[in-house]
């Protein structure tokens, strides 16, 4: 159960300073998920819901649920310190220009973004779009499909607050049912934890800082990677 605790509290917490006192009740998180995605994928976007649901309820930080296709630029999505995007693949081509238009808002002044899986990659009818602008705005890149039953969720970075306790190169993880979508950053950025079978390694957990945010990518953290794998 502690790992399971600690990896939660490893993503939430990795957004520094904005959840310096969780017990304000000025600091709220918005957990965002996708109808289309639900249309395509209602087990994989419900999973990520509750996942993240409860992620935030154990950090003990007040959060709304909303969905992409209510976002628009004249919501105040200011009251939110962070977003978080769970398994949001889909989005209906008529919700994401005003999606990038909300977000570049959001970011300018001072937004952060959690993002689990790709966001946008696919429209309404599961047609694949360029979502180069979203990538453009996160500064991310996706590397596909990567990995299998074979690897584990490895520290990568015990210098962080929360990793300081488990040696680097740990396991904190069994084995996962399956691989991950990769997204990473196009510049290093910093990565706490990788999926590893010990031959090859890629970015798990990752974050990047600009004068403005912060991003943090967790990738398919509601899929195989997430709490299904912990109790299996």
């Amino acid at each position: 159960m502690r790992v399971i605790v600690t990896i939660l509290l490893i993503i939430i917490l990795h957004v520094p300073n904005v959840f310096s006192d969780i017990s304000s009740d000025k600091h709220r998180v918005g957990i965002v998920i996708s109808k289309a995605s639900y249309k395509h994928h209602w087990g994989i976007t419900q999973m990520a819901a509750h996942g993240w649901g409860g992620v935030v309820n154990l950090a003990g930080i007040p959060y709304d649920c909303l969905f992409i296709e209510d976002i628009n630029p004249q919501n105040n999505l200011e009251k939110y310190d962070c977003l978080i995007f769970g398994q949001c693949k889909y989005v209906a081509d008529d919700n994401y220009e005003t999606l990038i238009d909300a977000l570049e808002n959001y970011m300018e002044v001072g937004g952060n973004i959690i993002l689990d899986g790709g966001l946008a990659y696919f429209d309404e009818n599961a047609r694949e779009r360029d979502h180069s602008d979203l990538d453009k705005l996160f500064n991310v890149h996706d590397t596909g499909f990567k990995g299998d039953s074979g690897f584990r969720i490895q520290i990568a970075d015990n210098s962080h607050f929360i990793t300081k306790t488990f040696e680097k190169k740990e396991y904190i993880t069994q084995h996962l049912v399956n691989g991950l979508h990769i997204q990473q950053f196009q510049d290093p950025g910093e990565v706490l934890l990788v999926l590893t079978d010990e031959k090859k390694s890629y970015p798990f957990l990752s974050s990047n800082i600009s004068d403005k945010n912060r991003i943090v990518l967790v990738n398919d953290f509601s899929t195989w990677s997430g709490v299904p794998s912990f109790f299996r």
